[in-house]
């Protein structure tokens, strides 16, 4: 869509840089792999002090510079769910490490992306937050680092996007 000719896509390109990292595990994507839980680390629980990947360590520096500038506005993950899931949904960051104008785009955000993901396969405002009792790496988790390391404003997500629907 956001490089379509509808006008809402050219409005938003003029307006926006909008950074787009193909993929991540590359090595993976090359033999076939998913990647998930890829030794010695999966890299969406390698947003750390110390990442183990390049990809992750590249990505991290670009966050940090596109913040620092003030153009960081909204950073969405994209990821495939498990094979039963028909329908998009977004990990979110636990409520709680979130300041309150951050909560009120997280929202807000939510709120529009189930008036705009209409289908084919739409949104239905299903949203999980991944904190403490998701995972014992969840600070690591891309969405949550740009939470917890970006201006307060930032929106982050992991928006997980049905493959195997018929």
């Amino acid at each position: 869509w956001v490089t379509s000719d509808d006008a809402r896509a050219a409005s938003l390109r003029k307006k926006c840089l909008i950074t787009v990292v193909p993929i991540m595990d590359i090595d993976n994507v090359a033999i076939g792999a998913g990647g998930k839980n890829q030794q010695p680390q999966d890299h969406n629980r390698d947003w750390s002090s110390k990442p183990h990947w390049n990809s992750v360590r590249g990505a991290m520096k670009h966050v940090k510079k596109m913040d620092a500038a003030g153009g960081l506005a909204l950073f969405v993950d994209l990821h495939n769910p498990g094979a039963g899931d028909r329908n998009p949904y977004y990990y979110v960051p636990p409520r709680e490490t979130l300041s309150k104008v951050g909560a009120k785009n997280l929202d807000h955000f939510t709120t529009v992306s189930q008036l705009e993901i209409t289908g084919p396969l739409a949104y239905k405002g299903r949203s999980i937050e991944s904190g403490k009792k998701y995972d014992k790496n969840w600070k690591k988790i891309s969405k949550n680092w740009i939470a917890a390391n970006t201006r307060d404003h930032c929106v982050s997500v992991t928006l997980e996007t049905p493959w195997n629907t018929p």
